[in-house]
């Protein structure tokens, strides 16, 4: 997930998409809270390409697996993703 961040700080947001979704699987067996930040960054860059149904899932995705996490980082970043799904159209 840190070549996605290096790609998508270079402008390279597709490459980012593609390497997130490389680890989507990962992402979900493994136990560590910030391996749920895949599926909220991929579904931010799914809203970026006007894909809502793909970005919906991922979001969905991140606020199933976050539900009984807490913390300051993550209740923002639940509060973010909570907004962005409201926004994204139907």
């Amino acid at each position: 997930a840190r070549l996605a961040v290096i790609l998508y700080q270079g402008g390279d947001r597709q490459r980012a998409l593609a390497e997130l979704e490389a680890v989507r699987g990962i992402a979900r067996a493994e136990l560590l809270p910030e391996s749920n930040d895949v599926f909220l960054r991929i579904g931010m860059l799914q809203a970026e390409f006007n894909r809502p149904a793909e970005a919906r899932r991922a979001l969905q995705e991140y606020l199933a697996a976050t539900e009984q996490l807490g913390g300051e980082t993550i209740l923002a970043e639940r509060a973010e993703a909570a907004a962005l799904l409201a926004k994204l159209p139907r």
